[in-house]
């Protein structure tokens, strides 16, 4: 189903290593460091963002619910066990897209390390500036 944001209208969106969406892109990923949102991605969901290692443990998971074009169908991102880059740990957290252009984050069991346990979470990013309002963090991971 189409995702709205802003400007954009799109029926792809790259997930990214280090928790988060793209939109508008096919390549590439948002890097870990605090960036002003100037110089970050131009849309984005990241439900949490910083330096995880997918690929040394844990996996990404997505799955479609529902029906397209029913107006209840909705898409989960899953980060499931993922660690972080160079200090372990195990991270699970979900990004839920719904068709009515509403989205949520929900987390289960994140590792606290040395580094912090993440270093932003943007609720939502289109043409470089941060809209109020249709984020909403509910419970945890199923």
């Amino acid at each position: 189903f189409p995702i709205s944001f802003y400007t954009l209208t799109t029926q792809s969106l790259r997930v990214g290593n280090n928790g988060a969406l793209l939109a508008g892109t096919a390549t590439g990923d948002v890097g870990y460091q605090n960036l002003s949102m100037a110089d970050s991605a131009a849309y984005l969901i990241a439900p949490f963002w910083d330096d995880l290692n997918p690929g040394t443990g844990g996996a990404i998971y997505q799955q479609l619910f529902g029906t397209p074009g029913s107006g209840t169908a909705f898409w989960v991102v899953q980060w499931n066990q993922v660690p972080f880059f160079s200090v372990g740990g195990a991270n699970t957290f979900e990004a839920i897209l719904h068709e009515s252009g509403a989205f949520e984050y929900r987390y289960g069991p994140m590792t606290a390390t040395s580094r912090g346990s993440g270093d932003s979470a943007v609720p939502r990013q289109g043409d470089r500036s941060i809209p109020g309002g249709r984020a909403r963090r509910t419970g945890a991971c199923p």
